[in-house]
């Protein structure tokens, strides 16, 4: 599917869910979906990082009215989801990604590490 884009959200989780561990770091990285395609990436993830992702999947037909309250109040938001590129635009103007080439990201830096 190449209208997928996967942005990040940092911070805005403030719910119990998303306790911090003894190491200061999440216990789990939340990502919402509406499509079922991340669960190999995300295996392939948590293998090689030592991360437990929790993938929620929720219907396209209910994944805006879902996922757009949960963004502007940071109440139980994921820390990473996925775009329609219906709403891509949308999405980007409310500031709803944060920009992974910024800091504290760097993305850039990897980018001979990106797997095809």
């Amino acid at each position: 599917m190449g209208a997928l884009s996967v942005g990040v959200l940092g911070a805005c989780s403030n719910d119990e869910g998303s306790s911090e561990a003894a190491g200061g770091k999440d216990d789990v990285l939340k990502v919402w979906s509406f499509t079922d395609e991340l669960k190999e990436p995300i295996k392939t993830y948590e293998e090689k990082n030592g991360v437990k992702v929790e993938l929620t999947i929720v219907p396209i037909a209910n994944y805006p009215t879902k996922l757009k309250p949960a963004l502007e109040s940071g109440v139980g938001a994921p820390d990473v989801f996925t775009g329609e590129i219906a709403f891509l635009k949308q999405w980007v103007d409310a500031g709803y990604w944060e920009n992974l080439s910024d800091e504290p990201y760097n993305v850039d830096d990897i980018s001979d590490d990106y797997i095809p």
